[in-house]
């Protein structure tokens, strides 16, 4: 019920069509109950009865959908016509309100509120399907709400006695609002949405695993599929896995939102992106996101090469080894004569540091040598390279030792002497 000025906004129960269904006008007095009518009185006591009351229903006429697309629709609805029902000034204020059908809320909630019959909703989502209905708000003046003509005798310079009794009574109103009927439309279904860069879930030496969020709008068009990308490819990739002119290899395609990469290289950083598809099409590419497979120990050092060798030193140099995600630091390089089985306690430290090259003296001449080398950095050390053998240069032996008389005869004498100390490393001595 409306008394005085107020607004009523009343949005449940069902929607018929219509504009103004009902208006009931009736005298009631007060004092024989709430709905019970007053009884006839005499010409004198008419002045006891109160103001009139007035019953009015609206409802709204149905709404029209326009053009509707992914993110936006057009609605329109015909005025509500009150002038010959409602007093002069009763202003009407239309509410738009929308329910996403499907959601598990599903409550319709206002999207347009004003005065004018039409409204074009955005924000909205693709390929989805809206429920829509219009409810009203109708605020009556106040002058026009019953009031009483003796409630303003002051104001109008005072009336009494009979004058105020044949003063006219101003009807009070009963405005009962309902909502339109519920109309649906869907909108347009699109690609999804630009993909978040995956994230790392964890790392070792060869393996990376990744995930990867929903995109923020899937379009509306069926399960989302995705594809993980991936640059450079594993070295063991296959010739069907390799990587396209881009340099992008597949990593993984399908409807899971993780995945675990093999065959990696340690300590290397590998670059990826995902896109997502729907029925529409694919989305846009995410951004790249950069992750490192753990780092370790130097991968093994090729043999040593000998640059020249002179009777009593070698010069070698090598090649860095792959440091595997954490720089080499330093080598060790050790040596052992005679083509023996080459054991660690046969070897002995020729040079420890970080250069590539070295000079190994102290040798003897024409003998031969075995020699190896080990790099370390931040996580260890690497295995032992392959031994690479060279001889010194063979040099004339060092002169004979004590040389004696043995014997003598009137026509010979027997000598005796040692042998040199160094045979020169040219086989057999000989002597003269």
């Amino acid at each position: 019920m409306l008394v005085g000025s107020r607004t009523v906004d009343y949005r449940s129960g069902p929607v018929p069509l219509g504009i103004v269904e009902h208006i009931e006008v009736g005298v009631y007095d007060s004092r024989h109950g709430p709905d019970t009518p007053a009884k006839a009185e005499s010409d004198s006591g008419d002045a006891d009865l109160p103001a009139p009351r007035v019953s009015v229903v609206l409802k709204p006429g149905p709404l029209r959908v326009g053009d509707v697309g992914a993110n936006t629709a057009s609605l329109s609805w015909d005025a509500l016509q009150v002038s010959e029902e409602l007093p002069v000034g009763t202003s009407v204020v239309y509410e738009l309100e929308l329910a996403l059908r499907g959601d598990k809320d599903g409550a319709f909630a206002a999207v347009h509120s004003g005065r004018g019959c039409s409204c074009q909703v955005i924000d909205l989502r693709p390929g989805r399907t809206y429920e829509a209905r219009l409810a009203v708000v109708v605020t009556l003046p106040e002058e026009e709400c019953g009031k009483d003509v003796d409630a303003d005798a002051d104001e109008a310079g005072g009336l009494g006695g009979a004058a105020a009794a044949a003063a006219p009574r101003l009807p009070r109103f009963d405005v009962t609002c309902q909502p339109s009927a519920v109309v649906r439309f869907a909108t347009t279904p699109t690609a999804p949405s630009t993909p978040a860069p995956p994230t790392l879930v964890s790392k070792d030496r060869k393996t990376l695993k990744v995930k990867w969020a929903e995109p923020d709008e899937d379009g509306g068009c069926g399960q989302l599929a995705y594809t993980l990308l991936m640059s450079p490819p594993p070295p063991e990739a296959g010739p069907t896995e390799g990587a396209d002119q881009q340099g992008w290899m597949v990593a993984y395609r399908g409807t899971e939102r993780a995945c675990k990469i093999t065959r990696l290289l340690p300590g290397t950083r590998y670059t990826f992106a995902l896109d997502a598809a729907n029925g529409v099409g694919p989305s846009p590419r995410s951004d790249h996101s950069v992750f490192a497979t753990q780092a370790t120990v130097p991968s093994q050092p090729d043999p040593p090469s000998v640059v020249s060798a002179s009777a009593d030193s070698v010069i070698l140099r090598w090649c860095a080894p792959a440091g595997n995600g954490s720089p080499v630091t330093s080598y060790r390089l050790e040596v052992c004569e005679g083509g023996g089985d080459g054991g660690s306690s046969s070897y002995q430290l020729v040079y420890a540091g970080p250069k590539t090259n070295c000079i190994a003296g102290g040798l003897r001449s024409g003998a031969r040598y075995l020699f190896r080398l080990l790099a370390e950095n931040d996580e260890g050390k690497s295995q032992w390279s392959l031994p690479a053998s060279r001889a010194t240069a063979a040099v004339p032996p060092s002169s004979p030792l004590s040389p004696a008389v043995v014997s003598t005869r009137r026509e010979c004498a027997t000598l005796s002497w040692r042998p040199p100390e160094e045979s020169g490393g040219a086989g057999g001595v000989g002597y003269e």
